[in-house]
């Protein structure tokens, strides 16, 4: 199964702080999963990211900004503008 298979709605957020959710260290090759699947990356951080920001995981902006850089018409997304002023608010 990959990963623009993943039915979002299937997934739920991480509910409390022992839930660690471990983001891959992104390469500066443009291969990595927000290169390659801005779409689904984005659907996916916004189904399992807990609301307490700060339990998000390390690399997370890395992640947005690559989002973005692949797709720029999620910069106006409603997910992605959740995400990204949620992270950085806090």
């Amino acid at each position: 199964m990959g990963l623009s298979s993943i039915q979002p709605h299937s997934l739920t957020a991480i509910l409390n702080d022992d839930g660690h959710l471990m983001l891959p260290i992104l390469r500066q090759a443009k291969d990595n999963i927000p290169d390659l699947y801005p779409r689904e990356a984005l659907s996916l951080l916004h189904a399992v990211l807990p609301e307490n920001v700060s339990a998000w995981p390390y690399g997370l902006k890395d992640w947005l900004a690559r989002i973005s850089e692949a797709d720029s018409n999620l910069k106006i997304d409603e997910k992605f503008l959740e995400l990204k002023r949620k992270w950085d608010s806090r």
